[in-house]
């Protein structure tokens, strides 16, 4: 099976309804002899649960080009996307060493307002 060595989902701000800022999704392959497209796809799952949106491909950016990422020079997929506030599943798929694309991994994406806590 294929899996991703990084991904990161950013934080984003809200006011009410639509994010007023894009989540930043990153991931990259655990494994540097696997290529090929990420793809992603994001399911609110709360305050009121939603169908998953379908799978959108993660623009790659090679190593060494300007991006915003804190792991200077390495590959990374990455794509900006606007979100309504809530809680949601970003699901991550690749191709596995045989060309066959699969579901990898999933992590937990949180859109507020930075208002919303008393920090």
């Amino acid at each position: 099976m294929a899996s991703l060595g990084r991904h990161r989902v950013q934080r984003l701000c809200s006011t009410s309804g639509e994010s007023s800022e894009p989540a930043d999704i990153t991931a990259d392959y655990e494994d540097q002899s696997l290529t090929g497209e990420v793809w992603y796809r994001a399911r609110m799952v709360a305050p009121t649960a939603q169908p998953p949106s379908g799978w959108k491909p993660l623009k790659f950016t090679p190593q060494g080009a300007q991006s915003d990422s804190d792991d200077e020079g390495a590959d990374r997929y990455e794509a900006s996307v606007k979100l309504a506030r809530g809680k949601y599943e970003v699901a991550f798929q690749v191709p596995n060493r045989a060309g066959k694309v699969e579901e990898c991994s999933s992590v937990t994406l949180i859109v507020s307002d930075p208002g919303d806590y008393d920090l």
